[in-house]
């Protein structure tokens, strides 16, 4: 494996709402931060949404957010520096909240975008704007969603379909799990598929759907003979049926921290959990999701 595109984090950009009852997702965001060897910068960012008849009205209300977002970024700073994560001054910023994370991931050259998921108890599910930026960013992201007393990360699940784009989601489980000593748990979903795309994949008719099966397990085999797994502690799963439904199911069983995965690959692991009649998916997740990109120089003067 090749560890130096792996090692050039300077920062990781944590868009966060400076909520109240947040601090579980500061944790998650802390954790990653800290097996990255990266610090966190703070980002809020005000949408002008709210108009007042009287200009005066319009000012004082949104000076009083500026001075809350400013108290309570103290506090999610103080909570990084306990987790032992250099952490610098919060930037606020006003417009398109998901434009303008995106704008200061670029200039800052930040390789990873961290946000909480929002109230998941009342909207059931990462809200909008976490899972526009995991469809738009260039970068990975990272959407924070304990669903549990997180204190720690102890487990992560990787999905993989032995694709380019899935060995760069292992390569940065991996690395977590050096990093936090969590446990690894690759998992491998052989794909539903009809008898005539089974015979059609490997070229014979007799047993095709078997042949199938057996060849998705060779390629399992030969895809992970390559990862350099040392240091770390990993088992593997290998299941059938559809992903967005089997990954939920195995992080439930083996009690997952933190899903990661790559971004695009064999089996469109990741547009099949962001697709628009499957979205639903994410709000089922009982844990956090890392969806990983390859990562590639960022110019911040771009």
């Amino acid at each position: 494996m090749n560890h130096t595109s792996l090692e050039r984090d300077s920062t990781v950009l944590y868009a966060t709402e400076l909520r109240e009852n947040q601090d579980r997702d500061v944790i998650v965001v802390a954790q990653v931060a800290r097996a990255r060897q990266a610090s966190v910068t703070l980002l809020h960012v005000m949408e002008m949404q709210w108009r007042f008849s009287q200009p005066f009205l319009e000012e004082a209300f949104y000076r009083h957010h500026r001075q809350h977002a400013s108290e309570r970024s103290e506090d999610v700073q103080q909570l990084l520096v306990n987790a032992e994560v250099q952490c610098g001054t919060c930037m606020l910023k006003t417009g398109s909240v998901v434009e303008e994370i995106l704008d200061v991931a670029q200039s800052l050259g930040s390789s990873l975008i961290a946000l909480g998921a929002g109230d998941v108890e009342l909207r059931g599910g990462p809200g909008m704007t976490a899972l526009a930026v995991m469809e738009s960013a260039p970068q990975s992201v990272l959407i924070g969603q304990p669903g549990r007393q997180f204190t720690q990360l102890k487990t992560i699940l990787c999905p993989v379909d032995h694709s380019r784009p899935s060995r760069f989601g292992l390569e940065e489980a991996i690395r977590l799990a050096r990093g936090a000593n969590a446990r690894l748990i690759v998992l491998s979903i052989i794909p539903e598929v009809s008898w005539l795309a089974a015979a059609a994949e490997v070229g014979q008719f007799k047993d095709a759907k078997e042949e199938y099966e057996a060849q998705w397990a060779e390629g399992l085999d030969e895809f992970l003979a390559v990862v350099d797994f040392d240091g770390v502690s990993w088992t593997q799963e290998l299941e059938r049926g559809a992903s967005h439904e089997q990954i939920p199911i195995i992080a439930k069983k083996v009690a997952a921290d933190l899903i990661v995965m790559g971004a695009t690959g064999r089996t469109g692991l990741v547009r099949t959990l962001l697709g628009s009649t499957t979205r639903r998916v994410l709000r089922e997740l009982p844990c956090s999701i890392l969806v990983v990109r390859e990562q590639k120089d960022i110019d911040p003067t771009a």
